[in-house]
């Protein structure tokens, strides 16, 4: 697996309570651990880079997607009310559901998409076709569009060429021709995203509105085990304190072990633990006590800071939650307006029609469990775009109930004549 790709994939596993991103550091392989410790094994930065042309280039990248996503977290906390909450993104489950979204997009849109991505949508596309699954980290994407079987007039839409191609060639995207005013195609949708998150993310959307034009998903599903799992003589329940300023406090299952590579800089301090197959949990640990945000700590000073060869005797509690919600205001205040804009957006290239296009939401939903085991995690983003045209007004809800006197006709095909009619005044009455 590609270092870009494992990067991002691995800010999947940011929480509110001082867990960092797994991430691929830099480093030399460390002396042999002695028994009963955590190792890591050598890391490589540069291997497979794409369209990098020197390891200034490939650190620059890191940095800027470490300070983006310490910047993207400290602003969904501050949305979503989260203080004393956990909380947890996908960095990966975004970019991909955006990056793909970006192909069909143009003009200023198309910008301020790449602005906020902090790369351009042929990068973003470099980047997730490099992506494959592997025994640790599974990865999905489909598109939901309007079926034209089931719209009025103008209202059929038809992927253009280009965007589906990206779409599937690219992203190995699952494309659905749907009618987002049956019910039925929620239910659809939301079991595409329980089959793809192992059932952790049962619920991606709750309802569609009938001018719903598309709806883009993206999935990731990470099962990473220990490479050295920890036993129950290394799981203690012990005090965790709160941020509150009275000192609240709560009892956790504390899991106890020493590892070899540690990490500080002037705001944190933090270790590394090491999962199967090239995987890595980062943990970050602000030096002040109380309320802080992940750009104060630094990410990129601090993961670059790595040192091998230490006795890191380490604590790290088990947990399990689930976070979500829309990002629409986090990606407006981020600089990304006139995608959500229905006069501004421009999303020309994502149909063969001439129809106004806009996103209508982008919402995340996420899920992690860290026992002794290892740590599973999940994530679902959902792009939904919205089209104004002709079929907008004709199919929206109606509802007709023969619960009052009522006519009837009984046709034949090709007979003018109606075989035929009548008025049902009394159903009770023989």
């Amino acid at each position: 697996m590609k270092k870009w790709i494992v990067l991002l994939a691995a800010a999947m596993v940011l929480s509110g309570c001082n867990v960092q991103a797994r991430s691929i550091l830099e480093g030399e392989s460390p002396s042999a651990a002695p028994a009963g410790e955590s190792s890591v094994p050598v890391i490589k930065v540069l291997e497979d880079a794409p369209s990098s042309s020197s390891a200034e280039e490939e650190e620059d990248m890191q940095s800027v997607m470490l300070k983006k996503t310490a910047g993207l977290l400290d602003l969904y906390r501050g949305e979503t009310d989260s203080a004393g909450k956990n909380v947890m993104l996908s960095p990966a489950s975004l970019w991909a559901a955006l990056g793909l979204t970006a192909n069909g997009a143009d003009g200023e849109t198309l910008k301020e998409l790449e602005q906020f991505l902090g790369m351009d949508a042929q990068a973003v596309n470099r980047l997730f076709s490099q992506l494959q699954d592997d025994e640790v980290l599974k990865t999905a994407n489909s598109v939901w569009y309007r079926d034209k079987e089931n719209a009025i007039k103008e209202g059929r839409l038809t992927p253009a060429e280009d965007f589906r191609k990206t779409a599937s060639n690219v992203y190995q995207a699952e494309s659905y021709k749907c009618d987002f005013t049956d019910p039925a195609t929620v239910n659809r949708i939301n079991q595409w995203a329980a089959a793809h998150t192992d059932g952790m993310i049962p619920e991606i959307v709750s309802e569609l509105e009938p001018n719903t034009a598309m709806v883009l998903l993206n999935a990731l599903l990470f099962e990473g085990l220990w490479i050295t799992p920890y036993d129950q003589s290394q799981v203690r329940e012990e005090t965790f304190r709160l941020s509150d300023a009275d000192g609240s406090q709560v009892q956790a299952q504390m899991l106890c072990s020493k590892e070899s590579v540690y990490l500080e800089n002037d705001k944190a301090t933090g270790f590394i633990k090491a999962y199967e197959d090239g995987y890595y949990f980062v943990a970050a640990l602000p030096k002040a006590e109380g309320a802080f945000t992940l750009e104060q700590l630094s990410l990129n000073t601090l993961l670059e800071s790595a040192g091998h060869n230490y006795e890191v005797y380490t604590k790290l509690p088990k947990f399990n939650f689930s976070s979500g919600n829309s990002l629409v205001d986090l990606m407006k205040k981020a600089g990304v307006t006139q995608a959500f804009q229905e006069e501004k957006a421009n999303f020309s290239k994502m149909f063969q029609e001439d129809v106004p296009v806009w996103i209508g939401d982008v919402v995340q939903k996420t899920k992690i469990e860290l026992t002794e085991a290892g740590t599973k995690a999940a994530a679902v983003t959902s792009v939904v775009m919205m089209a104004k045209t002709a079929m907008i007004t004709e199919t929206m809800r109606k509802e007709v109930y023969l619960d009052r006197p009522f006519a009837f006709l009984i046709m034949k095909e090709g007979l003018d004549v109606p075989l035929f009619a009548g008025v049902v005044e009394n159903p009770a009455m023989n």
